[in-house]
C-alpha cells in the first residue's frame, strides 16, 4: 500500500514554472551524516482528556526561579533530532480543530491558573505550565503543529520572565519561528492568511517534484528511496543531515486511502503555484530573463500588493501585458482563483498572534426602557419561572476519565454514578461524593420552594397594585 501511493502521487501532473522558464537544477543530494546509535521516540500527541471535558485539574509545579521552564511530553525533541511533523507541507485532516479547549485548574487549590496577562490558562498535555524564557523557535513551532487549537498567546501566558534579565518581545518570539522555518525552508503551518506570502512563492525554487507531491521538506532521495532529515545546531544552523529511516508515504499516511484522491498538491498549494507562474511570465515580458527566480526583480508596483506593509489595493496596477485589456490586478486575478480552489485556508482554525489575543465577547447593550403603558383593567401576566442553578461541569482528574453518558460509546460510568434530581448525572467514585449529590439535590429542592413562594407574594402584590390603579382612575372620570 505504501509503494502504491507513492506511486499514485508521482504519477500526477505538477510543474513548477511557468511556460518558457528554464527549470532550475533539482537539489544536490548533501553528504549524509551517520545516524546516531539511539534515536529518540517520539510518543503520538494526545489529548489526555475525553471529549466534553471542560476544566481539567493537574498538579502545578513551583515556578523555577531562574527562567527556566518546566517537564514537558516532547523534551527528546532537540535541533540534533528533529520531530517529523515540523517537515511536514500541508497538514492532514485533523478532528481536534476547531474544538473546545478545557480550562487548567490547580489541583491543589482547585482554582483556575492564571497567565501572565491575568486570562485564565486553557489545558494542552504537551505544554508545560512553565516556558523557558528562552524557548527555541523549533519548540514553538512543533507544539503548534501537534495541536490546531493551540495559539501563540497559550504559549506567551507561560513564559518564565528571567528576573535579571529584560523581558523579550511577543514578536521576538514570532521571529524565532520564523527563522526557523526559513532555514528549513518549510512555509506556514496553520496560516491565518488567505493570500499567499512572498516566502511561500520563493520557497518552491527549492523544492523537488518529488518533495511537493510526497508532502515533505525532507530532502527525498528518490534513487534510493528514502528521506533525509537535517542536523542543526540552533534555529538557524544546519550541520547535516541523517537518514530519516522513515516511509516514502509517511506524511500521506493521514489523508483518506485509496482509492480516494490524496488533496496533494493542496488547494493552496495550487495558488502559490498559480500566482508563482503568473509573476514568472511577467518577468519575461519585463525582460527580466528566464530564470525562475527572476521575478524577484519586479518592480513593486508590478508585484501583489499584499506583499506590502500598508499599500492600498485600490491603487494596485492592472497587468494589461499578461491578461489583456482592461487588465486585472493580482488582487482581482486571485479573487477569481479562490472560487476555483475554495479549500484556500489550511486545515484548522485562524490562531491569534501574541500582540493580539483573541477578541473579546462584545459588551451587550442594554435594553432602553420602555415607555410606561397604562395598565390592562384587570389582567395579569404571570411571571416568567426564576432560572434553575447552572449544573457543575465535569471535572478530569489526573489519571482519572470522566465518562461522558452522551457520548454513546457504552463505557461503563461506575456504581457511584447517580442523577440529581435537577435534570444533571453526575459520575463520581466515592460514597461521601454520593452523599453530597443527594444533598445538594434537597437543598436545591427547597431553594426552588423558596423561589415559588417568593413569586406568589409578588404577583399577588401586582394584582392588588393594578386594582387601586384601576378605582382612582374610575374615581378621576
Amino acid at each position: 500500500m505504501a509503494l502504491q501511493r507513492v506511486d499514485f502521487q508521482l504519477s500526477k501532473t505538477l510543474h513548477l514554472n511557468a511556460e518558457d522558464i528554464d527549470a532550475t537544477d533539482p537539489p544536490a543530494i548533501p553528504d549524509i551524516m551517520p545516524n546516531p546509535p539511539l534515536q529518540p521516540t517520539f510518543t503520538t500527541y494526545s489529548n489526555g482528556y475525553r471529549a466534553g471535558i471542560q476544566v481539567f485539574k493537574q498538579r502545578i509545579p513551583a515556578r523555577p526561579a531562574d527562567g527556566r521552564g518546566t517537564a514537558h511530553p516532547y523534551e527528546v525533541a532537540t535541533h540534533k533530532s528533529l520531530h517529523p511533523i515540523l517537515f511536514q507541507m500541508e497538514p492532514v485532516p485533523n478532528q481536534l480543530a476547531g474544538g473546545p479547549v478545557p480550562k487548567l485548574l490547580d489541583e491543589a487549590t482547585d482554582q483556575p491558573v492564571l497567565g501572565n496577562d491575568g486570562t485564565e490558562l486553557r489545558y494542552f498535555s504537551h505544554l508545560p505550565r512553565w516556558v523557558d524564557h528562552d524557548v527555541s523557535g523549533m519548540l514553538m513551532e512543533l507544539w503548534l503543529r501537534l495541536d490546531p487549537r493551540l495559539e501563540m498567546r497559550d504559549i506567551m501566558n507561560r513564559i518564565n520572565l528571567h528576573p535579571m534579565k529584560r523581558a523579550r518581545s511577543s514578536g521576538s518570539f514570532s521571529m524565532r519561528r520564523n527563522r526557523f522555518r526559513e532555514a528549513i525552508e518549510v512555509p506556514p503551518y496553520n496560516s491565518g492568511r488567505q493570500h499567499p506570502e512572498a516566502f511561500e512563492v520563493d520557497v518552491i525554487s527549492n523544492r523537488s517534484r518529488e518533495q511537493m507531491l510526497l508532502n515533505t521538506c525532507m530532502i527525498v532521495d528518490w534513487p534510493n528511496k528514502r528521506m533525509l532529515k537535517p542536523v542543526m545546531s540552533d534555529d538557524r544552523t544546519i550541520i547535516g543531515y541523517i537518514d530519516s529511516r522513515l516511509p516514502l508515504d509517511y506524511f500521506l499516511r493521514g489523508f483518506p486511502n485509496l482509492p480516494d484522491p490524496i488533496p496533494i498538491p493542496s488547494d493552496r498549494q495550487q495558488i502559490v503555484l498559480a500566482l508563482r507562474h503568473r509573476l514568472q511570465t511577467l518577468a519575461m515580458t519585463q525582460n527580466l530573463g528566464t530564470h525562475s527566480d527572476n521575478y524577484k526583480r519586479l518592480p513593486a508596483n508590478l508585484t501583489p500588493s499584499w506583499w506590502h506593509k500598508n499599500a492600498d489595493p485600490a491603487t494596485a496596477t492592472p497587468m494589461l501585458l499578461i491578461d489583456g485589456p482592461p487588465g486585472k490586478t493580482h488582487n482581482e486575478w486571485i479573487a477569481e482563483l479562490f472560487l476555483q480552489y475554495p479549500g484556500i485556508t489550511r486545515t484548522g482554525v485562524q490562531r491569534t498572534t501574541p500582540s493580539r489575543p483573541a477578541p473579546a465577547a462584545a459588551p451587550v447593550a442594554p435594553p432602553a426602557p420602555a415607555l410606561l403603558q397604562p395598565p390592562p383593567p384587570m389582567e395579569v401576566a404571570p411571571l416568567p419561572p426564576a432560572a434553575l442553578p447552572a449544573q457543575q461541569a465535569p471535572v478530569a482528574q489526573p489519571g482519572q476519565a470522566i465518562f461522558d453518558p452522551s457520548a454513546g460509546d457504552g463505557a461503563p460510568v461506575g456504581p457511584w454514578g447517580c442523577e440529581d434530581g435537577m435534570g444533571g448525572f453526575h459520575h463520581y467514585v466515592e460514597p461521601a461524593h454520593r452523599q453530597w449529590v443527594m444533598e445538594e439535590a434537597a437543598r436545591r429542592a427547597q431553594e426552588q420552594t423558596a423561589l415559588d413562594e417568593e413569586r406568589r407574594e409578588v404577583e399577588d402584590a401586582v394584582r392588588f397594585a393594578m386594582r387601586n390603579c384601576v378605582r382612582h382612575s374610575l374615581y378621576d372620570n
